[in-house]
């Protein structure tokens, strides 16, 4: 099952509120991305302590929350590649590592 991200995708028009409409949705879109790098620096140190249990649930809540990162799938394609905290599925890696690059 692939995972499916909200895109953004703003009509432009010269006028002072669509100046706010871009501004606003671009706002969010950095507030998303941000979230994301959150994500995966709380579900890294889980994982540097061996917790990979913890790392992988987040990490899967925050692919399929939309703050879904390249960093994200890569670690969960490792996770998925060797059985850390997920059972091993290799169309699980094959599937993340081709949306993370």
């Amino acid at each position: 099952m692939v995972t499916k991200c909200r895109v953004i995708c703003v009509p432009f028009q010269s006028t002072t509120e669509s100046y706010d409409s871009v501004a606003e949705e671009w706002t969010k879109l950095t507030h998303t991305y941000v979230r994301g790098i959150h994500s995966n620096g709380l579900a890294l140190k889980h994982a540097r302590r061996g917790d990979f249990h913890t790392a992988v649930r987040i990490w899967l809540r925050a692919s399929k929350g939309c703050f879904c990162t390249a960093k994200i799938l890569f670690n969960l394609a490792i996770c998925y590649q060797n059985g850390l905290g997920i059972t091993k599925d290799i169309e699980k890696v094959v599937c993340r590592h081709l949306f993370a690059n």
